[in-house]
């Protein structure tokens, strides 16, 4: 008897600590960070246009910054990497020495945000919303990972156009519980049909330059979305360009997303292919090009010197060999015969 109550005790003990295993809530920071993130191969960061110079010390520069000449049909890259779902975007990443970088004590179109702005050089720009009142309604977009029970919620944000007595800019996150609806552009119509609803946030920016906003208990706008995370096994959040509705506008602008910050529990790994996760070698065939790399170096392929740049225009070096720095980002490879490809390492 005595061995039967002591099993008995010993299977409880282990009973209680799987389920405390299986049923623990975990907590969990999901960070969005745009220099996480592969530019793709047809994208307007590797593949837009480029500009020649001669620098002020007369070495020949070559830019092609992150804000070239991009329009809307530019915003064309859709996958899933680190997570995220994307829609509609541009991945720039490492600017360098572009506008769209914020050096220490330098300025972008706008004040200059808090301290703690992200030092990161790199961002992901959602393309406008379009025809909001329209079956013909167009946007991008940028999606989390599923989670449950948020706690907080960190965006940081800039626009590439001015915030002025004659314009407003907004963005929008709105919430769903399976990926396919969504609780402002799927709901926005029946108010209070259901509970998703009423949980998304409509923000007015503030600041060209960039807008750090945080979420948290007591704003109630947030606390709709947090009701809903604690009730449902998980929810999703996506960031979208939004209208200026007061003025009656039915367009939205472009979005810089510089990083998003999500407090929650339990992460729900996200169903479907793994994404476009792994890094470019190059933009190009290398076996139709006129280098290739060999131990960390542009190795020429032909009778010509390379030229390899920085995206930022800076010389990296020329010759048939040229080492390539040990940081990651994209270069630039030309030679005098016109040859001219962009190649990002990571």
């Amino acid at each position: 008897m005595m061995k039967t109550r002591t099993l008995q005790f010993l299977l409880s003990l282990i009973f209680l600590a799987i389920s405390s295993i299986t049923f623990a809530q975990t907590d969990t920071t999901i960070i969005l960070n745009p220099d996480n993130f592969v530019p793709h191969e047809d994208g307007y960061y590797v593949s837009g246009a480029d500009v020649d110079k001669v620098g002020n010390d007369g070495i020949p520069e070559h830019y092609d910054g992150c804000e070239d000449a991009y329009g809307d049909a530019s915003h064309n890259e859709t996958g899933i990497q680190n997570g995220w779902t994307y829609e509609n975007v541009i991945i720039f990443n490492d600017c360098q020495d572009d506008e769209i970088s914020v050096a220490a004590g330098s300025t972008i179109k706008g004040t200059q945000p808090v301290s703690d702005w992200p030092t990161s050089e790199s961002i992901i720009q959602i393309t406008k919303l379009k025809k909001l009142d329209s079956a013909d309604m167009t946007f991008g977009y940028i999606q989390s990972p599923a989670f449950s029970n948020i706690k907080s919620l960190t965006v940081k944000a800039s626009t590439d156009v001015s915030i002025n007595g004659g314009r407003d800019i907004f963005f929008l996150i709105e919430i769903s519980r399976d990926g396919q609806v969504w609780s402002y552009l799927d709901y926005s119509e029946i108010p209070g049909g259901d509970a998703l609803a009423d949980a998304f946030i409509i923000q007015k920016m503030t600041n060209q330059g960039g807008d750090i906003h945080t979420y948290t208990s007591g704003n109630s706008d947030f606390d709709a979305i947090k009701a809903i995370s604690e009730s449902a096994d998980s929810i999703m959040l996506r960031i979208v360009s939004f209208p200026d509705l007061d003025r009656s506008k039915i367009d939205g602008e472009r979005l810089k997303i510089w990083e998003m910050t999500i407090e929650a529990q339990t992460v729900v790994p996200s169903s479907g292919g793994p994404g476009d996760t792994t890094a470019l070698a190059t933009s190009v065939d290398l076996t139709q090009a006129p280098y290739r790399i060999v131990n960390g170096e542009f190795e020429s392929l032909c009778n010509e010197k390379l030229y390899v740049y920085r995206l930022s225009g800076a010389l990296v070096g020329t010759g048939n060999n040229v080492k390539i720095p040990s940081s990651k980002g994209l270069f630039i490879i030309k030679t005098e015969s016109g040859f001219a490809e962009k190649v990002f390492i990571k």
